[in-house]
């Protein structure tokens, strides 16, 4: 599931929100389609991926890709939804253009990312744990140098 969003210049008003988008925000069609750039990081409640500051309209991915054409490849921000759960998204947006090369709309794909943040932190303490566990038996992961000779059966 992605969230996808229009938008189009030059206020990049956003003219429509997938359903999953909708969902994934908690917010009615109405409370995010059809307002401009300058509203959006109040209106979605948008924050940098620290999830405490807050974002500033030219700086979101959809106001770049519909402004001046940039191409956003896997940039992490911070939703916060009504009920004031932090939501970390992944976004991807870039221009809409027409015959002649004119931007005429952006895009934004973005979907929720706590899987992705869950899986890496999964990983980093399996790390951790597998260092703790290598310390403490005074080897490292290198330094197994046996033959099957020497094992104890």
């Amino acid at each position: 599931p992605e969230g996808i969003t229009i938008a189009t210049p030059p206020d990049v008003t956003i003219q429509a929100v997938s359903r999953y988008g909708r969902e994934l925000t908690g917010r009615p069609r109405e409370a995010i389609e059809g307002i401009p750039a300058d509203q959006h990081p109040t209106a979605w409640s948008i924050f940098r991926a620290d999830g405490v500051t807050p974002a500033r309209p030219e700086e979101l991915p959809l106001t770049r890709a519909t402004l001046s054409g940039e191409v956003v490849r896997d940039e992490e921000w911070t939703l916060v939804d009504p009920a004031g759960q932090c939501i970390p998204i992944l976004c991807n947006a870039g221009p809409i253009r027409d015959a002649s090369g004119q931007i005429i709309a952006g895009v934004i794909a973005w979907r929720d990312a706590r899987a992705i943040r869950q899986t890496q932190e999964a990983l980093s303490e399996s790390q951790r744990l597998l260092r703790m566990a290598l310390d403490a038996t005074g080897a490292g992961v290198f330094d197994y140098r046996f033959t099957l000779d020497q094992l104890a059966w």
